[in-house]
């Protein structure tokens, strides 16, 4: 009878931990993936505003600055002045890669 009850009590013990861990692990790993996708987005926010710290500045000098309007103007849009002759030269790599 003694074995029984030991039996028993260890069978009652078992059910409560596995009701504990059936209640509180699901809801663990969900605030961990939560908090897994509320650092992936601060980490895009701050990649966000570091791209408009950027763009601001490089907003304020075409606003400001017509030397680097030049600047933008003959790098990217390659862009020449009246009477001016752009002169390229090929590199080696180029060549071998006609060949």
């Amino acid at each position: 009878m003694a074995k029984r009850k030991i039996v028993n009590y260890i069978i009652i013990i078992g059910i409560i931990v596995l009701l504990v861990a059936i209640i509180f692990i699901p809801p663990t790993i969900k605030v961990n993936k939560l908090k897994q996708e509320v650092q992936k987005q601060e980490e895009a926010i701050n990649k966000s505003l570091r791209e408009n710290e950027t763009l601001c500045k490089e907003k304020k000098l075409l606003e400001e600055n017509p030397e680097y309007i030049e600047e933008v103007a003959r790098g990217e849009l390659g862009l020449i002045k009246k009477d001016e002759v752009i002169y390229r030269r090929e590199l080696e790599e180029n060549k071998s890669n006609k060949d």
